[in-house]
C-alpha cells in the first residue's frame, strides 16, 4: 500500500477546510427579513449612523417609538413687536354729481270750494303766505260779538272750522251751522261761526279757519 506524506495530507486538510468555510458563507447569506428571527436584533448589532430616515418605512414611527425630548414642544416665542402704521392713502377724485330728479307731478286739486283765515275783526288774513278761496271781506260780516256770517259760494255743503291758535292763543273753541234757512242774527243760506274763549268762559272776537266743501 502506498503512504501519503504528512505534508500532503496538511495540503488536503487546508484545502477541505477552505472548501467547507466557503460553502458555510454562502449557505447563511441573509436575503430577506423573514430570514432575521423576531426581536434577535438589538441597538448593537447596527453599526451607528448606518440608518437614515429613508431606512424607515413611512408611518412606522409612532410617538412611543419617540423619546421624552423629542415630543416636548419649545417654549412659546415672545410676541414680535408691531409693524409701523402704514400711510394714509390719498384722498379719492370727487364724484360727478348725479343727474337732477324729474319734476314731480303736480298734485290733485283739494275739494274744498272755499276757504280763509278769517281775522278777528272779521278781515281775512293774507299775510306770511296766507291765501284765501272764495271767500273775501264782502263775504263775511261780524254782527255781534264773537258771532261771524260768511256767505259760502254756490254748491256748499258743510263748513269746517278750527280755532286760530297763533299769538299763544290756545284756548279758543269754534262751532259752526249752516242750513238753507235763516239762523240769527245770519241771513238764510249764510254760515254762522261763532268763536268761544275759555279762560274768559265767554263768547269773544277770536281769530279762525274755515273750509267748505
Amino acid at each position: 500500500m502506498k503512504h501519503f506524506s504528512p505534508s500532503f495530507i496538511v495540503s488536503l486538510l487546508a484545502l477541505f477546510v477552505a472548501m467547507s468555510g466557503s460553502a458555510f458563507a454562502t449557505h447563511y447569506v441573509i436575503s430577506s427579513s423573514s430570514q432575521v428571527k423576531k426581536s434577535s436584533l438589538n441597538g448593537s448589532d447596527i453599526r451607528n449612523s448606518t440608518l437614515t430616515g429613508s431606512d424607515l418605512k413611512n408611518g412606522s414611527v409612532g410617538p412611543l417609538d419617540l423619546s421624552a425630548s423629542a415630543k416636548t414642544s419649545g417654549p412659546t416665542g415672545a410676541t414680535g413687536a408691531p409693524g409701523p402704521q402704514g400711510t394714509a392713502g390719498a384722498t379719492g377724485p370727487q364724484g360727478t354729481q348725479g343727474l337732477k330728479g324729474d319734476t314731480g307731478a303736480a298734485g290733485a286739486d283739494g275739494t274744498a270750494i272755499a276757504y280763509a283765515n278769517i281775522n278777528a275783526d272779521a278781515s281775512i288774513n293774507l299775510a306770511a303766505g296766507n291765501t284765501a278761496k272764495n271767500i273775501t271781506a264782502a263775504n263775511v260780516t261780524h254782527p255781534a260779538v264773537g258771532t261771524y256770517c260768511i256767505t259760502p259760494p254756490a254748491g256748499a255743503t258743510s263748513p269746517q272750522v278750527s280755532g286760530d291758535n297763533a299769538a299763544l292763543v290756545n284756548d279758543t273753541l269754534v262751532s259752526s251751522y249752516y242750513s238753507t234757512g235763516s239762523i240769527f242774527p245770519c241771513n238764510s243760506g249764510q254760515v254762522r261761526v261763532r268763536t268761544y274763549d275759555i279762560s274768559l268762559a265767554a263768547v269773544a272776537d277770536r281769530a279762525f279757519y274755515i273750509s267748505i266743501n
